[in-house]
Formats: structure tokens, sequence, C-alpha cells
């Protein structure tokens, strides 16, 4: 049985567009203790007392500086770390990069399905994750 490193809840906004569907991901920090540089989820650590989602809304303020009503509970996924990530998702406007400030790593980008697959440096798990999110926003 793997010995689970931390417990994380995450964040991934989407978009709907006329090529299809893009996801909102965050590009760690340089520093980063884990993954440095690298493109994943927005979010971080579940802490004592939280339930997955007050951790992710917590973090997503904290990184992003953005509140939204509405999000959808995922699944369960594990990078290699290995982190077990409760990942949560919803769909965010257009203008979405202007409503937001982010706070922490380098930045973020919207990617398409064919731009992850070819991301070099992606997060190792999180293509897996990414892949069945695609799935379900593309009804396939």
């Amino acid at each position: 049985m793997m010995k689970i490193q931390r417990r994380k809840a995450n964040f991934v906004p989407f978009r709907r567009t006329r090529g299809g569907v893009e996801v909102y991901l965050s590009q760690r920090s340089k520093i980063a203790k884990q993954f440095p540089d690298m493109w994943s989820f927005w979010g971080g650590g579940i802490e004592e007392g939280e339930s997955p989602e007050q951790a992710m809304r917590r973090e997503v303020k904290e990184e992003l500086v953005y509140e939204f009503p509405l999000c959808t509970f995922f699944g369960i996924y594990y990078d290699t770390a290995p982190n077990e990530k409760h990942i949560f998702y919803a769909e965010v406007g257009d203008d979405f990069e202007n409503e937001i400030e982010i706070k922490e790593g380098q930045g973020g980008k919207f990617f398409s399905r064919r731009e992850i697959a070819g991301l070099l440096n992606l997060v190792p798990g999180d293509e897996l994750a990414l892949n069945d999110l695609f799935a379900l926003l593309e009804g396939r």
C-alpha cells in the first residue's frame, strides 16, 4: 500500500470555446518543494478539520483571490509523490483571467486537450485526471 505524502484539494476552472473545452492550470514556482516549474492544478493541502471542499475554496482564495458559488466534485486521483488529490471543477467565463489575481506560482494558462497531451512539464499523474475530466466535459 502506498504511503500518501499529502492530502490535497484541487480546483480546475474550465471554459467552453468554439474549439471545445479548455482547462486553466497553474505553473508551479521554480522553488516549489514538490514538482517545481511544472503545470498542475490550483489548490493545496487539506488542513486538520477541513473538508476537501473547504480546503479547495480556501486555497483558491489564497492563490487566485477568487471566490465562486458553484463547483462540482470530480474524484480522487493520485500523482507520483504520491499525493491524494480531491479534484473539483467549475465552468468560468471568457473574462476569468481578468477576474483573478494570481498570488502563488508563476502564473496560469488555459489548455486544450491536445495541448495537455503535448505538455512535457505536467505533474506526473495529473494527465489521467485531466483525460477523464475532458471526457466528461466533452460528453465522450
